[in-house]
């Protein structure tokens, strides 16, 4: 994918109970805009800083899942990307799958119970606009299973770990 190397993050989206509220407060807080979200595509909404995507928000469909923001982190070959999530003690939980041609995405889940997409876009590539004020700047992980999620995301990835000075003591 032009611009984005595997394991990069490229996307963000936010699944909320009450979606115009979202757009409200992010509206509000980030200085953000949005589109129009279709009914076909489950009022999934862009939300664009200074008219470049920076994220999207989507109603929640189950009201059993918890209020979260989604990383997406790209990925040339998710078929190939899949495998190595199976392999490194994570699951697939959806997909591959086509997104009308915008690209093709997955979910899985990490051996510590955290759930991330995987996507490879075609005619939207990820973010328009990041790593500065009111853009995606920042991803973080805090897990009970430190050891295997490090080598999870080292295996799939390539990522390396560096824990700050005087963490864990």
């Amino acid at each position: 994918m032009p611009g984005h190397a595997l394991g990069e993050p490229c996307w963000v989206d936010a699944m909320l109970p009450d979606l115009e509220a979202g757009k409200r407060f992010y509206g509000e807080l980030f200085g953000w805009t949005f589109g129009g979200g279709r009914a076909e595509y489950g009022h999934y909404t862009q939300a664009f800083r200074d008219g470049e995507n920076v994220a999207a928000l989507v109603p929640k469909r189950d009201g059993r899942m918890p209020t979260v923001w989604n990383v997406y982190f790209c990925s040339p070959d998710l078929r190939e990307t899949g495998e190595a999530i199976r392999r490194a003690g994570g699951h697939v939980l959806i997909g591959p799958a086509e997104v009308d041609g915008f690209g093709t995405m997955m979910t899985a889940q990490d051996p510590g119970g955290a759930v991330f997409g995987v996507w490879r876009g075609k005619d939207c590539a990820g973010f328009g606009r990041k790593g500065e004020p009111g853009s995606f700047c920042r991803t973080e992980l805090l897990t009970r299973a430190p050891e295997a999620v490090d080598r999870f995301y080292g295996e799939v990835f390539g990522f390396e770990t560096k824990r700050p000075e005087g963490a864990g003591e």
